[in-house]
């Protein structure tokens, strides 16, 4: 005599899923580097309202920069969804949306490796600080780096297989 085991709903477990490291590290990247990064811009805008000072306002960087901060919006909250694997779809708007913040990273960028010619006297107050250039050629190599390891590593095997969890679990 052989016993079968019916599965209900109250014996029945679904699987844990686990977010390989990949993943996380990705997310990680992206969030800090395009979430993170240019909302910190917004710390001096903020303090100058709060302190009701006009300064502050030029650390943004223009129309480009502005972009920059409201993709780095999108990317934090993207990135949780990410985080979290849902809903599905979340990969490929997460992708999307780290193509387009480095776009408009190296689009900020590309007027910095332009600095007006030099007057040759003392910076003084109302005078942009330039860096120099080896620090926007490290940024370059980071915008370029981390969105190719966000795509790549996204549409790996272990990565899709943890964003379709719930449609490969529940056929099985």
């Amino acid at each position: 005599m052989t016993r079968t085991r019916v599965r209900t709903a109250a014996t029945a477990t679904t699987p844990k899923r686990y977010r390989p490291l990949g993943v996380s590290l990705a997310i990680l990247f992206a969030f800090l580097f395009y979430g993170i990064r240019p909302l910190l811009l917004v710390v001096p805008v903020i303090w100058s309202a709060l302190t009701q000072r006009l300064a502050g306002v030029d650390f943004i960087g223009g129309t480009w920069g502005t972009v920059s901060v409201m993709l780095g919006a999108f990317i934090v909250v993207a990135s949780v969804f990410a985080w979290l694997g849902r809903p599905r779809g979340v990969r490929l708007i997460f992708i999307v949306l780290v193509w387009l913040a480095t776009a408009a990273q190296i689009a900020t960028q590309i007027p910095a490796l332009n600095p007006p010619p030099d007057s040759g006297t003392v910076a003084s107050v109302g005078t942009s600080i330039q860096l120099p250039a080896a620090y926007y050629v490290c940024l370059f190599a980071l915008n370029i780096a981390i969105p190719l390891y966000v795509t790549w590593y996204l549409n790996r095997a272990p990565a899709r297989a943890f964003y379709d969890f719930e449609v490969t679990a529940a056929q099985s």
